[in-house]
């Protein structure tokens, strides 16, 4: 699990995983909470280019124990920068198995068959969801303002794009 993290600054007393991570880390905690999974792994570094920051991993493994997940049903790996370091690094931790790969709905197109090349049988587990069915009796219904452009639909075009190119480079570098 993947997601980014927010650092402690000047109005963010403490560093904490992004929302991302939070919702997949709580996804996860649910998945152990309900006895589907007996241990969580969480993967992610630093993120910085330059200089040295917060550890992804370190903080969504606070996030799971603060959530009630006991530390020592967490793994991390704290050397990933990108989705197919995350697979390699935890094929270094489990060795081919069967996991539940929690992530974005969006970027599980991607995760499935990068983790599936790295030996794991998978199961994907998708969460974050950014769009929905809306439910419309009539065409009467339907509110003209649901068509302008907002920031929120800006937000969802640039992480569309991005995991579209991620396919493409993966899929051109051989790790599809």
């Amino acid at each position: 699990m993947r997601g980014g993290i927010d650092e402690k600054g000047s109005l963010r007393p403490t560093t904490e995983p992004s929302a991302y991570s939070r919702n997949r880390t709580t996804c996860g905690v649910d998945l152990y909470q309900q006895g589907y999974a007996p241990t969580l792994v969480l993967t992610g570094g630093d993120a910085r280019v330059f200089g040295t920051g917060p550890e992804e991993a370190v903080e969504m493994r606070r996030w799971a124990v603060r959530l009630g997940v006991p530390e020592s049903a967490t793994m991390i790996d704290t050397e990933p920068q990108n989705t197919y370091e995350n697979a390699t690094g935890t094929n270094r931790l489990l060795g081919p198995a069967s996991i539940l790969l929690v992530s974005s709905a969006r970027h599980l197109p991607r995760a499935v068959p990068v983790f599936t090349k790295q030996g794991f049988r998978v199961t994907p587990v998708p969460c974050d969801y950014i769009s929905q069915n809306l439910p419309r009796e009539s065409w009467d219904d339907i509110d003209p303002f649901d068509f302008l452009p907002s920031d929120i639909a800006l937000q969802h075009t640039r992480e569309v794009v991005a995991e579209v190119a991620g396919m493409v480079i993966y899929w051109l570098t051989g790790k599809l």
